[in-house]
Protein backbone atom coordinates (compact mmCIF):
# COMPACT_ATOMS: atom_id res chain seq x y z
CA UNK A 1 0.00 0.00 0.00
CA UNK A 2 1.55 3.33 -0.83
CA UNK A 3 1.72 5.90 1.58
CA UNK A 4 -1.17 8.01 -0.56
CA UNK A 5 -3.47 5.25 -0.41
CA UNK A 6 -2.84 5.17 3.61
CA UNK A 7 -3.51 8.76 4.22
CA UNK A 8 -6.66 8.53 2.25
CA UNK A 9 -7.71 5.27 4.19
CA UNK A 10 -7.31 7.44 7.33
CA UNK A 11 -9.09 10.45 5.90
CA UNK A 12 -11.75 7.77 5.15
CA UNK A 13 -11.49 6.43 8.61
CA UNK A 14 -11.47 9.48 10.43
CA UNK A 15 -14.51 10.96 8.07
CA UNK A 16 -16.80 8.23 8.62
CA UNK A 17 -15.96 8.08 12.33
CA UNK A 18 -17.22 11.88 12.60
CA UNK A 19 -19.79 10.94 10.10
CA UNK A 20 -21.38 8.79 11.81
CA UNK A 21 -21.39 10.01 15.11
CA UNK A 22 -23.05 12.93 13.80
CA UNK A 23 -25.92 10.93 12.07
CA UNK A 24 -26.86 9.19 14.91
CA UNK A 25 -27.33 12.46 17.25
CA UNK A 26 -29.25 13.95 13.95
CA UNK A 27 -31.26 10.97 14.08
CA UNK A 28 -31.54 10.61 17.56
CA UNK A 29 -32.52 14.38 18.10
CA UNK A 30 -35.63 14.22 15.66
CA UNK A 31 -36.46 10.76 16.72
CA UNK A 32 -37.20 11.50 20.30
CA UNK A 33 -38.79 14.82 18.65
CA UNK A 34 -40.91 12.68 17.13
CA UNK A 35 -42.63 10.18 19.57
CA UNK A 36 -42.30 12.99 22.59
CA UNK A 37 -44.45 15.50 20.18
CA UNK A 38 -47.03 12.54 19.89
CA UNK A 39 -46.52 11.75 23.83
CA UNK A 40 -47.35 15.90 24.21
CA UNK A 41 -50.32 16.03 22.17
CA UNK A 42 -51.90 13.16 23.99
CA UNK A 43 -50.87 14.51 27.68
CA UNK A 44 -52.66 17.90 26.19
CA UNK A 45 -55.94 15.96 25.08
CA UNK A 46 -55.86 16.93 21.39
CA UNK A 47 -58.56 16.30 19.62
CA UNK A 48 -59.05 14.08 16.46
CA UNK A 49 -58.45 16.95 14.39
CA UNK A 50 -55.48 18.54 16.09
CA UNK A 51 -53.26 15.28 16.36
CA UNK A 52 -54.06 14.88 12.29
CA UNK A 53 -52.78 18.50 12.06
CA UNK A 54 -49.74 18.21 14.33
CA UNK A 55 -48.72 14.77 12.33
CA UNK A 56 -48.99 16.52 8.98
CA UNK A 57 -47.20 19.45 10.67
CA UNK A 58 -43.85 17.53 10.82
CA UNK A 59 -43.90 17.32 7.09
CA UNK A 60 -45.48 20.49 5.88
CA UNK A 61 -42.22 22.53 5.93
CA UNK A 62 -40.06 19.54 4.63
CA UNK A 63 -41.78 19.75 1.74
CA UNK A 64 -41.75 23.28 0.56
CA UNK A 65 -37.99 24.15 2.13
CA UNK A 66 -36.09 20.45 0.22
CA UNK A 67 -35.28 22.36 -3.02
CA UNK A 68 -34.64 26.32 -1.77
CA UNK A 69 -32.18 24.17 0.94
CA UNK A 70 -30.14 22.91 -1.55
CA UNK A 71 -29.58 25.83 -2.98
CA UNK A 72 -28.36 27.68 0.11
CA UNK A 73 -26.19 24.36 0.62
CA UNK A 74 -24.77 25.31 -2.80
CA UNK A 75 -24.35 28.66 -2.09
CA UNK A 76 -22.98 28.76 1.55
CA UNK A 77 -21.84 25.54 2.31
CA UNK A 78 -22.85 22.42 4.43
CA UNK A 79 -21.60 23.78 7.88
CA UNK A 80 -23.28 27.00 8.00
CA UNK A 81 -26.87 25.70 6.72
CA UNK A 82 -26.12 22.62 9.22
CA UNK A 83 -25.13 24.75 11.53
CA UNK A 84 -28.06 27.32 11.60
CA UNK A 85 -30.72 24.73 10.98
CA UNK A 86 -29.68 23.03 14.32
CA UNK A 87 -29.38 26.03 16.40
CA UNK A 88 -33.00 27.59 15.28
CA UNK A 89 -33.91 23.61 16.11
CA UNK A 90 -33.12 23.71 19.32
CA UNK A 91 -34.57 27.46 19.68
CA UNK A 92 -37.77 25.82 18.64
CA UNK A 93 -37.64 23.24 20.88
CA UNK A 94 -36.89 24.82 23.74
CA UNK A 95 -39.95 27.22 23.09
CA UNK A 96 -42.37 24.63 22.66
CA UNK A 97 -43.05 23.61 26.29
CA UNK A 98 -43.53 27.61 27.13
CA UNK A 99 -47.44 26.96 26.62
CA UNK A 100 -49.51 23.69 27.08
CA UNK A 101 -51.97 24.28 24.55
CA UNK A 102 -52.46 21.55 21.68
CA UNK A 103 -52.79 24.76 18.66
CA UNK A 104 -49.68 25.94 20.12
CA UNK A 105 -47.56 22.90 19.70
CA UNK A 106 -49.03 22.36 16.18
CA UNK A 107 -47.32 25.87 15.21
CA UNK A 108 -44.23 25.33 16.76
CA UNK A 109 -44.41 21.64 15.31
CA UNK A 110 -44.72 23.12 12.12
CA UNK A 111 -41.99 25.67 11.86
CA UNK A 112 -39.29 23.24 13.15
CA UNK A 113 -40.26 21.25 9.87
CA UNK A 114 -39.19 24.05 7.66
CA UNK A 115 -35.89 23.84 9.49
CA UNK A 116 -35.29 20.42 9.70
CA UNK A 117 -34.27 20.24 5.97
CA UNK A 118 -31.12 22.31 6.79
CA UNK A 119 -29.65 19.79 8.63
CA UNK A 120 -30.68 16.24 6.36
CA UNK A 121 -29.79 17.76 2.75
CA UNK A 122 -26.51 19.01 4.58
CA UNK A 123 -25.55 15.79 5.91
CA UNK A 124 -27.08 14.02 2.84
CA UNK A 125 -24.80 16.68 0.39
CA UNK A 126 -21.21 15.75 2.30
CA UNK A 127 -22.19 12.24 2.17
CA UNK A 128 -23.06 11.71 -1.30
CA UNK A 129 -19.56 14.25 -1.97
CA UNK A 130 -17.62 11.74 -0.30
CA UNK A 131 -18.82 8.80 -1.39
CA UNK A 132 -16.93 8.23 -4.08
CA UNK A 133 -13.90 8.34 -1.87
CA UNK A 134 -15.62 5.51 0.81
CA UNK A 135 -17.23 3.44 -1.67
CA UNK A 136 -20.32 2.03 -2.79
CA UNK A 137 -19.23 -0.79 0.37
CA UNK A 138 -20.07 1.98 2.74
CA UNK A 139 -22.96 3.61 0.55
CA UNK A 140 -25.43 2.30 3.71
CA UNK A 141 -23.49 3.32 6.44
CA UNK A 142 -25.58 6.67 6.32
CA UNK A 143 -28.81 4.97 6.46
CA UNK A 144 -27.61 2.69 9.04
CA UNK A 145 -26.48 5.44 11.85
CA UNK A 146 -29.50 7.43 10.88
CA UNK A 147 -32.01 4.73 11.87
CA UNK A 148 -29.67 3.43 14.88
CA UNK A 149 -30.30 6.84 16.48
CA UNK A 150 -34.00 7.53 15.11
CA UNK A 151 -35.67 4.25 15.27
CA UNK A 152 -33.50 1.98 17.87
CA UNK A 153 -32.07 4.26 20.88
CA UNK A 154 -34.89 7.25 20.58
CA UNK A 155 -38.05 5.78 21.63
CA UNK A 156 -36.64 4.08 24.71
CA UNK A 157 -34.86 7.46 25.55
CA UNK A 158 -37.69 9.20 25.33
CA UNK A 159 -39.51 7.30 27.81
CA UNK A 160 -36.79 7.47 30.25
CA UNK A 161 -36.46 11.42 29.40
CA UNK A 162 -40.22 11.70 30.13
CA UNK A 163 -39.94 9.98 33.40
CA UNK A 164 -36.70 11.66 34.86
CA UNK A 165 -37.27 15.31 33.39
CA UNK A 166 -41.43 15.68 32.35
CA UNK A 167 -42.36 17.60 29.01
CA UNK A 168 -40.64 20.24 29.30
CA UNK A 169 -37.52 18.95 30.38
CA UNK A 170 -37.44 16.37 27.56
CA UNK A 171 -38.28 19.07 25.21
CA UNK A 172 -34.93 21.11 26.67
CA UNK A 173 -33.07 17.87 26.25
CA UNK A 174 -34.10 17.50 22.26
CA UNK A 175 -32.68 21.11 22.00
CA UNK A 176 -29.62 19.99 23.52
CA UNK A 177 -29.16 16.84 21.10
CA UNK A 178 -29.54 19.92 18.50
CA UNK A 179 -26.84 21.29 19.98
CA UNK A 180 -24.51 18.36 20.77
CA UNK A 181 -24.45 17.68 16.94
CA UNK A 182 -22.71 21.06 16.28
CA UNK A 183 -19.52 19.55 17.86
CA UNK A 184 -18.79 16.91 15.29
CA UNK A 185 -20.32 19.16 12.76
CA UNK A 186 -16.92 20.61 11.82
CA UNK A 187 -15.17 17.08 11.46
CA UNK A 188 -17.75 15.91 9.04
CA UNK A 189 -18.10 19.75 6.84
CA UNK A 190 -15.19 20.19 5.55
CA UNK A 191 -15.96 21.45 2.03
CA UNK A 192 -15.26 24.90 0.82
CA UNK A 193 -17.78 26.66 -0.95
CA UNK A 194 -17.35 29.78 -3.66
CA UNK A 195 -20.05 32.01 -4.72
CA UNK A 196 -17.27 33.68 -7.34
CA UNK A 197 -18.85 33.16 -10.67
CA UNK A 198 -22.86 32.30 -9.65
CA UNK A 199 -24.20 35.87 -9.82
CA UNK A 200 -27.74 36.76 -8.19
CA UNK A 201 -30.12 34.54 -6.85
CA UNK A 202 -32.76 33.19 -8.96
CA UNK A 203 -35.65 30.72 -8.31
CA UNK A 204 -35.08 28.82 -11.47
CA UNK A 205 -32.02 27.32 -9.21
CA UNK A 206 -34.70 25.81 -7.13
CA UNK A 207 -36.99 24.51 -9.45
CA UNK A 208 -34.08 23.67 -12.07
CA UNK A 209 -33.89 19.49 -10.61
CA UNK A 210 -37.50 19.14 -11.00
CA UNK A 211 -36.70 18.97 -14.85
CA UNK A 212 -34.56 15.90 -14.46
CA UNK A 213 -37.49 13.95 -13.42
CA UNK A 214 -38.94 14.45 -17.29
CA UNK A 215 -35.76 12.75 -18.42
CA UNK A 216 -35.11 10.07 -15.60
CA UNK A 217 -37.54 7.19 -15.66
CA UNK A 218 -34.76 5.62 -12.73
CA UNK A 219 -35.41 9.31 -10.51
CA UNK A 220 -39.39 9.10 -10.85
CA UNK A 221 -39.58 6.01 -9.32
CA UNK A 222 -36.63 6.32 -6.53
CA UNK A 223 -38.99 9.72 -5.93
CA UNK A 224 -42.14 8.16 -5.78
CA UNK A 225 -41.12 4.98 -3.59
CA UNK A 226 -39.45 7.89 -0.94
CA UNK A 227 -42.47 9.64 -1.11
CA UNK A 228 -44.67 6.46 -0.14
CA UNK A 229 -42.03 5.58 2.23
CA UNK A 230 -42.30 8.97 3.98
CA UNK A 231 -45.79 8.85 4.50
CA UNK A 232 -46.06 5.37 6.09
CA UNK A 233 -43.50 5.90 8.31
CA UNK A 234 -44.42 9.57 9.19
CA UNK A 235 -48.41 8.07 9.66
CA UNK A 236 -47.39 4.63 11.49
CA UNK A 237 -44.43 6.36 13.52
CA UNK A 238 -47.02 9.57 15.26
CA UNK A 239 -50.61 7.28 15.40
CA UNK A 240 -48.79 3.89 16.36
CA UNK A 241 -47.69 5.92 19.65
CA UNK A 242 -51.31 7.71 19.93
CA UNK A 243 -53.17 4.43 19.33
CA UNK A 244 -50.87 2.51 22.11
CA UNK A 245 -51.32 5.26 24.75
CA UNK A 246 -55.05 5.25 24.40
CA UNK A 247 -56.03 1.53 23.71
CA UNK A 248 -53.75 0.58 26.46
CA UNK A 249 -53.89 2.37 29.60
CA UNK A 250 -51.31 0.65 31.06
CA UNK A 251 -48.39 2.00 28.77
CA UNK A 252 -49.32 5.52 30.10
CA UNK A 253 -46.31 7.77 30.73
CA UNK A 254 -49.09 10.57 31.87
CA UNK A 255 -48.94 12.13 34.85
Amino acid sequence: MTSLDTSTSTLSLRFMGSFISLTIFAGLGVGVARVLTSLYAVQLNASELQLGLISAAQSIGILIMALPIGVLVKRLGSLKVFSFGSLMGAVMYALTPLQADAWYLMICTALVSFILPMRFVSINTVFLSNLRLLGPTRAGWFRGSHMMGFFLIAPTLTVLLIEHFGYPGSFYWVASLFMTALIFAPLCFQQKYSTEGQGNFQWQEVIAPLYLLKSHIALRMVCLFELLSSIANNYFGFFIVVIAIQGFPCLSLLP
